[in-house]
């Protein structure tokens, strides 16, 4: 059993729950942590990274992605394995052997609406782009990471295609 230590009455309700769902489209991000979880069935295995959106209206808020890369479904397995490949590419970092190697990696987030078990509105991930420095009119560029980027990152996308590159994903696929 935890105690509290303070008077619950000095504090406000504060804001858990209080995020609206941000709209389809590209969030240009960074990748904070990763965990490997067990299904909720316990018959498989999903990698689950938290990202944090680094510039504009939406800037500081978190998402999640969930990639399935043990699952009895080998359908599943294929697609879960392919978006942590894209992820990895995305980043900078091919050939990724450790999720700890994408922290503190920049990458774009393809974001739509769907709804959960209660049937709100929740944003759901669904692929990644690389990353593209915000333009002269949106925020600066925040601080590079502590670690140096990987080599071999390529070449980076327009901002044109890459707010766009949603629509390529607006499936009924839930990953």
């Amino acid at each position: 059993m935890a105690r509290v230590d303070w008077d619950p009455d000095q504090y406000e309700e504060g804001r858990s729950g209080t995020f609206e769902t941000m709209p389809k489209g590209v969030y240009m991000s960074m990748i904070l942590d990763s965990e490997v979880k067990e299904t909720s069935q316990k018959t498989g295995k999903y990698f689950e990274f938290t990202f944090q959106v680094l510039h504009g209206e939406f800037k500081g808020r978190k998402l999640w992605a969930r990639l399935n890369v043990h699952n009895q479904s080998a359908d599943a397995q294929r697609i879960g394995r392919e978006q942590y490949n894209n992820l990895c590419i995305k980043a900078g970092v091919p050939g990724c052997k450790k999720t700890e190697q994408l922290h503190n990696k920049k990458v774009g987030v393809i974001v739509t609406v769907g709804k959960n078990n209660r049937q709100e509105p929740t944003n759901e991930v669904k692929g990644f782009v690389e990353y593209v420095k915000p333009g002269a009119d949106e925020d600066p560029e925040p601080a590079a990471p502590a670690r140096p980027a990987a080599a071999g990152k390529g070449q980076q996308r327009p901002a044109a295609q890459a707010k766009g590159a949603a629509d390529d994903f607006d499936d009924d696929i839930p990953f």
